[in-house]
């Protein structure tokens, strides 16, 4: 079991971003497979972290959740449509807020998507509160937002980047809110 860490005013930089997810600054995972003690992992605290040079900052997978990651500064993070900065997977009740993106060509700051867990059944992000993020990356298809699945999700970010934002069809039919100046 992993509980209640802090990380703390330190910076990651990793060797640069590149094609696919293969570095990782914060990965936090919780698979909650019944009769397994050894993957749960929660109630963390991020607290002013710069990662930079990654191809995602945070991924937070399965059923991660109750963590506080605030006072982010991602820099070079992502180099295409495939990386983000910030990817949940299925996380859920995560609070996370005061980032600030940039200087990554075509990358998604923020990507939420399904976790598909060892049952085979899908797990949306849910229940999580992410705010105050800036999203200023450069590229013709740089995204802010990807939200491809999720249920009563509370999202602000300040969008300065060419791809906007994308929403799935049910986004507001799932309880789901955006806001995006």
């Amino acid at each position: 079991n992993i509980l209640f860490i802090e990380v703390e005013n330190i910076t990651i930089t990793g060797p640069g971003p590149s094609r696919g997810n293969d570095n990782i600054g914060l990965y936090m995972f919780n698979a909650q497979a019944k009769g397994d003690g050894t993957t749960t992992s929660y109630f963390h605290t991020v607290n002013n972290v710069i990662l930079q040079h990654l191809d995602c900052g945070i991924f937070i997978e399965g059923m991660s959740n109750a963590n506080s990651i605030s006072n982010i500064i991602l820099n070079r993070v992502g180099l295409g449509g495939e990386d983000a900065a910030i990817h949940l997977a299925g996380a859920m009740e995560n609070r996370i807020y005061d980032v600030f993106h940039h200087h990554s060509k075509n990358a998604t700051t923020l990507l939420l998507n399904s976790y598909n867990d060892q049952n085979n059944t899908l797990i949306k992000p849910s229940f999580n509160y992410i705010s105050q993020i800036v999203s200023e990356q450069g590229g013709e298809n740089a995204k802010c937002a990807d939200i491809k699945s999720g249920y009563s999700n509370s999202i602000g970010l300040l969008c300065n980047s060419n791809g906007g934002s994308i929403r799935f069809d049910n986004f507001k039919t799932d309880k789901n809110t955006m806001q995006i100046n």
